[in-house]
């Protein structure tokens, strides 16, 4: 098991540098836009509607990186960040939050301390930001906590 200081390296997917971006969000209009952004950028994008979907397609196609929206129906985008950081298997993944409310210290806690992860508002981030978030958070690497509006 790799100690929690260890930084975790993004792997490619495929020869020509292709990422797999996984996306959890249950606004069928939301995820399609999010995807369209991540395939036009030249990577693969997979889908879930939710967060028992997002936690099987997370352990099933171990992505680079997952864009997870917070409020969902059945399980939310935090129940599925602490089930994900529980398993050995999705415990290192680069997971990106992404809500439309402003966050309080329970939410932003929760976030912060399920490294890595990062958290982005909808409100103040457009589908291009977040695809430059993305590929800034790649190119570092760096495993490290960071909070964006």
């Amino acid at each position: 098991m790799k100690k929690k200081n260890e930084t975790v390296q993004i792997k490619k997917v495929t020869e020509e540098g292709e990422m797999k971006i996984l996306i959890v969000e249950d606004d069928v209009m939301l995820r399609k836009m999010y995807s369209d952004k991540v395939r036009v950028a030249g990577h693969e994008a997979v889908e879930a509607a939710n967060g028992l979907e997002g936690l099987q397609m997370a352990k099933q196609e171990a992505p680079d990186v997952i864009l997870l929206d917070v409020m969902m129906p059945g399980m939310d985008g935090l129940e599925m960040l602490e089930k994900l950081r529980k398993s050995d298997w999705g415990a290192y993944m680069k997971v990106i939050v992404l809500t439309a409310k402003e966050p309080d210290d329970g939410v932003m806690g929760r976030v912060t301390k399920s490294e890595p992860s990062y958290f982005l508002s909808k409100a103040t981030v457009t589908p291009e930001g977040i695809m430059n978030f993305i590929n800034k958070l790649v190119e570092e690497g760096d495993g490290k906590n960071i909070a964006s509006g």
